[in-house]
């Protein structure tokens, strides 16, 4: 393992762990969090996959390092330690790891899970080893677990703390973007009604780029769309189908540092990490994957948190309790369809007062549940304090 020397130096080392780039990118924001009010802990940040390796690279905090997760035998759990001798574990995972947790109850050394879910496989599974899991899960300090369902199931087993809170992708902030940027291309955009198709998978870009053609969208001088694809490896072949359908004098592409002009129909945002711009930008955002062939959604919150008035398509199973919480509190618009989507876009250009009110609610319901998802970063904090004193 590198940074062994640098890390063993540290007055007070947490290991925090998280399955893949979902998982990293939460830990990230807890990261942030606790750095607010500890100025002396190192941390040595665990995943599992390569994307997440790849995602982290340039994003971590001087106080951190990346390396990938020990394989779960005694053998390579007891090397690791070795190397890395944390004062406290936060598994951000849904995976439960014998081995590592047995040497942490040999070793004293309290786990705390946190954003804790269990599927009904794994809960099966478990169910039948319940002697096992019991001595196993005995190594944790305290568990923040998103359901109910997980608390019922860890209940039986575990006779510590457990608290059902907050999603942490709620504290998710959004990269940030860069002023200057943003003003000229505010600028450049003139006050016109800005429709964007943020994070979308194969078919949906042309699905909608035809339909709004249908509608006579793209007629409207005041109207631009601005296209952010989920996987930037499609650009090319995505530019090539979106100028089949719309010259390519009226596309900017923004890889290529084309400006916004007067004749600028769509902005093609192929680039990474500018949700918070796009967002900021948009009148309107349209989140991806929620109408293409498989969909399953994608998170809302943290274009929502900018202020922009969100509508997605009904495709959402990889994110049901977020965009229930939405739902219930009117703060998006949904569509059953590519034809309903342009509808509804429509009409929330011609009622501004309901798009405000959409904005507005959905801005306020990201600050509300953010609180909320704080208080086991809190609690978390105070138990750091106990244990360093």
């Amino acid at each position: 393992y590198q940074h062994k020397n640098h890390v063993l130096d540290q007055k007070f080392i947490i290991r925090i762990h998280g399955a893949s780039v979902g998982e990293v990118i939460s830990a990230l924001s807890v990261i942030q969090q606790l750095n607010c009010h500890h100025n002396d802990i190192f941390f040595v940040l665990t995943s599992s996959s390569l994307a997440s390796a790849e995602y982290l690279h340039g994003r971590l905090p001087a106080n951190c390092v990346h390396v990938f997760a020990p394989i779960d035998t005694p053998q390579i759990v007891k090397h690791f330690y070795k190397h890395y001798k944390p004062n406290l574990e936060i598994i951000i995972d849904s995976e439960i790891w014998p081995n590592a947790l047995n040497h942490n109850k040999k070793n004293a050394i309290p786990v705390i899970g946190l954003n804790t879910r269990l599927s009904e496989k794994s809960m099966k599974f478990w169910g039948y080893l319940s002697k096992f899991l019991k001595s196993t899960l005995s190594a944790y300090h305290a568990f923040y677990v998103q359901n109910q369902r997980t608390a019922d199931f860890l209940s039986a087993y575990y006779n510590g703390y457990i608290l059902v809170a907050e999603n942490l992708k709620w504290i998710i902030s959004p990269p940030p973007y860069h002023q200057h940027e943003y003003e000229q291309l505010e600028k450049n955009l003139c006050q016109k009604f800005v429709v964007s198709l943020y994070s979308t998978h194969e078919a949906e870009e042309i699905n909608i780029i035809t339909k709004c053609l249908e509608y006579g969208f793209f007629q409207n001088d005041h109207h631009v769309m601005i296209i952010a694809p989920r996987h930037i490896v499609r650009s090319d072949t995505l530019f090539e189908q979106i100028k089949k359908i719309i010259p390519s004098n009226f596309i900017s592409r923004r890889s290529a540092n084309e400006p916004i002009t007067e004749a600028t129909k769509i902005y093609f945002a192929d680039t990474m990490g500018d949700v918070a711009l796009i967002a900021k930008l948009s009148d309107v955002l349209f989140m991806g994957n929620s109408l293409s062939v498989k969909g399953g959604g994608h998170n809302p919150i943290e274009p929502a948190s900018i202020g922009t008035g969100i509508i997605t398509g009904d495709k959402l199973q990889n994110f049901t309790e977020i965009y229930d919480i939405f739902r219930s509190e009117n703060s998006c618009i949904f569509s059953e369809s590519t034809d309903d989507l342009i509808r509804k876009i429509i009409i929330l250009k011609n009622n501004s007062y309901l798009l405000s009110q959409i904005t507005e609610k959905s801005y306020n319901l990201c600050q509300k549940y953010r609180e909320s998802a704080l208080l086991p970063i809190s609690q978390i904090s105070q138990f750091i304090h106990h244990l360093k004193s």
